[in-house]
């Protein structure tokens, strides 16, 4: 190495830059599992509370979203973490149609 090269260090940037191909077959099923466990959660979760106060499950399910929200939207460009964003973000959306259908359903009858 020269004395007029800088030295190179490691930097985030390195660590966080995806490396080769893209692994889509093993990522999309990461995603689509953590999809239907979080839409599942959610919707088991939620169920139980609205028989309790329905206030209170709209609330509490404002707040864990909000809350977690932040944390798990850093990880998307992390290599392996960004299939598990996509799918609890999709797991989420599922579980909040899911939910509601089931409470418009039960309104109806």
């Amino acid at each position: 190495m020269s004395d007029e090269e800088p030295l190179r260090t490691r930097g985030a940037d390195d660590v966080l830059r995806p490396r080769g191909e893209t692994p889509w077959g093993t990522g999309l099923t990461v995603a689509a599992f953590v999809a239907a466990v979080t839409a599942g959660a959610i919707v088991v979760l939620s169920l139980g509370l609205t028989r309790v106060n329905p206030l209170l499950a709209v609330g509490l399910n404002l707040v864990a979203v909000g809350g977690l929200a932040p944390t798990v939207w850093s990880w998307r460009t992390r290599p392996v973490w960004r299939w598990f964003v996509l799918g609890a973000g999709v797991g989420v959306v599922i579980g909040w149609l899911a939910l509601v259908g089931m409470v418009l359903e039960s309104l109806a009858r």
